[in-house]
């Protein structure tokens, strides 16, 4: 089971790193450059984006010039100043399990956040989600997952010089809790090997749409 003190002492510490890559993302890579390329084919000029887990902004500040609107969410207040200040960006400082709006989003995106949720925190996140998509939206799901079976994590990191604590959740049990919110997904392998290092974990996408049959 996830430690949720764990993990929000951790993000408490991550959020006062001067480097907003750094911060979240713990290394620097071209992760970003792949991460763009899905995200591109499913937005344009008047999109309505929902970054859900913004973190400092690394996705939001590129995603401004790209779309017509987006609200990024994050538990972290710190996070939030490194959004860029922008009209077509609305920032909330929220835990994700609690937030919900009215609005109505043509694409949600996840990158990196669920896996520091258990179970039922995922399925609250994915159920606000399913009423915040429009009906032909896409939600974009994407972390790292683990090949044979979930893993969790739990000591400390040298690569990142903290404790680290995370679940890496087996795809066939990502794929049913998005089922389960009402989705229909598509698993999608975005990364090149050399940005997939260890052999019990795999970054994979989701590509996520309302199951209206």
């Amino acid at each position: 089971m996830l430690d949720k003190n764990k993990i929000d002492n951790f993000f408490t510490r991550r959020a006062k790193i001067s480097d907003p890559n750094l911060a979240t993302h713990y290394k620097e890579d071209d992760t970003i450059l792949f991460d763009m390329g899905l995200i591109d084919n499913y937005i344009d000029s008047s999109s309505v984006v929902l970054d859900l887990g913004c973190g400092p902004g690394r996705t939001t500040n590129i995603l401004e010039s790209k779309v017509s609107y987006i609200k990024a969410v994050d538990k972290q207040r710190l996070f939030l100043e490194f959004c860029a200040n922008s009209p077509k960006i609305e920032t909330v400082e929220s835990d994700l399990t609690e937030f919900i709006d009215n609005k109505k989003y043509d694409a949600i995106l996840l990158f990196g956040v669920i896996t520091y949720f258990n179970d039922e925190e995922v399925k609250s996140i994915y159920n606000n989600c399913f009423h915040m998509l429009k009906d032909n939206g896409v939600m974009l799901v994407k972390h790292a997952c683990g090949v044979e079976e979930d893993v969790i994590i739990d000591h400390y990191s040298e690569q990142i010089d903290d404790w680290y604590h995370v679940l890496y959740r087996h795809t066939s049990k990502d794929e049913l809790l998005l089922q389960q919110s009402g989705f229909e997904t598509t698993m999608i392998d975005i990364y090149p090997e050399r940005l997939n290092p260890w052999k019990n974990t795999h970054y994979y996408a989701f590509v996520a749409k309302k199951d209206l049959s």
